[in-house]
């Protein structure tokens, strides 16, 4: 298995858990779904207004290729897209978000809109599903019943991938994982403003909530 993207105080507090890194030993495609998280213009695209390091950009191509290899097998693909929902999320927005950075905020994440649709680079298939999601996790108060769209699939394996690895992939993890679902996130396929903020999701979910190991290793399980 590699990790070598990962410190080694991770490995080990991982590995006490358990005899090594894997939680799960095996993947069916057919009851598997790829959950890919904001891979969207306001993300991805040039001067993207969340992600000016590129490092959501910098990781699409991992989730293109994990993507295709699961869809090849017989998965099933969603591409999730963040949006400002009815309610405008005052909770969020209110709190948390500084005065100034509110309304372009909003717009950037409009339903519809450039921002919030998918980036040009996403290798999108006509089978893939394509859904907004109003909350950080695909699971919560969106316009969709996402567990229920997997239970009528027969999925029962999630692999979560996108941005932010802290945020909407961190609490997409635990929320399936809470619902019963095998959560598997690709270390290498999820990422944040910074290393901290990335290190510190893997950690959380590492712990308790899913099988944290490299993308090309979960492709390995995808066409045994």
């Amino acid at each position: 298995m590699t990790h070598e993207s990962l410190p080694d105080d991770l490995i080990a507090m991982a590995t006490r858990r358990a005899a090594g890194m894997a939680v799960h030993a095996a993947i069916t495609p057919a009851r598997t779904a790829l959950l890919a998280l904001n891979m969207q213009n306001a993300w991805l695209a040039d001067d993207a207004p969340f992600d000016r390091a590129g490092r959501a950009r910098a990781i699409l191509p991992k989730i293109n290729h994990l993507a295709g290899a699961l869809r090849d097998a017989g998965g099933t693909v969603f591409w999730l897209c963040q949006a400002v929902g009815p309610d405008g999320w005052p909770g969020y927005f209110d709190p948390f978000v500084r005065p100034e950075l509110r309304a372009p905020a909003r717009v950037a994440l409009a339903e519809g809109g450039f921002g919030q649709s998918l980036h040009r680079d996403v290798a999108r298939a006509p089978q893939d599903n394509v859904l907004p999601k109003f909350r950080f996790s695909a699971f919560l108060r969106n316009p969709h019943d996402l567990e229920a769209m997997l239970r009528d699939r027969g999925i029962d394996t999630v692999i979560i991938a996108g941005t932010a690895t802290n945020i909407c992939c961190e609490s997409t993890a635990r929320d399936a994982m809470m619902r019963d679902f095998r959560v598997f996130m690709p270390h290498d396929s999820v990422t944040a403003p910074d290393r901290e903020a990335h290190l510190g999701g893997v950690r959380s979910i590492m712990q308790v909530f899913g099988d944290v190991r490299a993308g090309a290793d979960i492709i390995d399980l995808i066409r045994r």
